[in-house]
């Protein structure tokens, strides 16, 4: 993972594709509910939902490590452009 980010496509269960850009740090975000591991697009990773923490718009998710020898230990995952079906 670079530090500027790579940018790729997921579609998630319900047929949604988002434009996700990784990255090792993010502000202004706060964490909504538990972490989950059921339909992760990063195998090894659970995925907690990230919104803004002034307006609550959803903004991507937190990626954490399921097992302490993966790395990165949690990376972000901050969605860019509209979401399309």
């Amino acid at each position: 993972m670079s530090t500027e980010g790579p940018l790729g496509a997921y579609v998630n269960s319900h047929g949604y594709v988002h434009e996700i850009l990784t990255l090792q740090k993010a502000n202004g975000l706060a964490l909504i509910g538990r972490a989950i591991v059921e339909y992760s697009w990063f195998p090894g990773y659970a995925w907690t939902i990230a919104e803004c923490a002034s307006c609550e718009t959803q903004m991507g998710w937190l990626f954490t490590a399921t097992k302490k020898k993966l790395k990165p230990q949690s990376f972000w995952g901050i969605q860019v452009g509209d979401d399309t079906r």
